[in-house]
């Protein structure tokens, strides 16, 4: 597990990884305040990791993950409530503006 982790850039902030076992990884989505909604850069950080695992030999050494959402401190838990839409929105946003666009975006369609 630690060569794969190793080979990856450090998580961003609202990924906490840990890694009590050689072949455990608990991953916890921490962004209670939005339901634990998954981010561009949480994907992009996840993808080549079980990109990764998925390539891994079958076997009881094969690593294993845990992924589990922060407490939301509501009464109802959330594991995860999908992609965080409002987080796409101003990420593709401000690349559009980066981009010389200047005003609103086009209008979908």
């Amino acid at each position: 597990m630690s060569s794969i982790l190793a080979s990856l850039p450090p998580p961003p902030p609202s990924l906490l990884v840990s890694s009590s076992h050689a072949n455990l990884l608990r991953i916890t989505l921490n962004l209670p305040k939005t339901f634990n909604a998954l981010t561009h850069e949480q994907v992009t950080w996840l993808k080549p990791l079980f990109k990764a695992l998925n390539a891994a030999p079958e076997g009881e050494g094969r690593p294993h993950v845990i992924l589990k959402g922060a407490d939301t401190g509501k009464k109802t838990k959330a594991f995860c409530s999908g992609g965080d839409v409002v987080a796409i929105y101003r990420e593709g946003l401000t690349r559009w503006q980066g981009g010389g666009g200047g005003g609103a975006p086009p209008a979908p369609g």
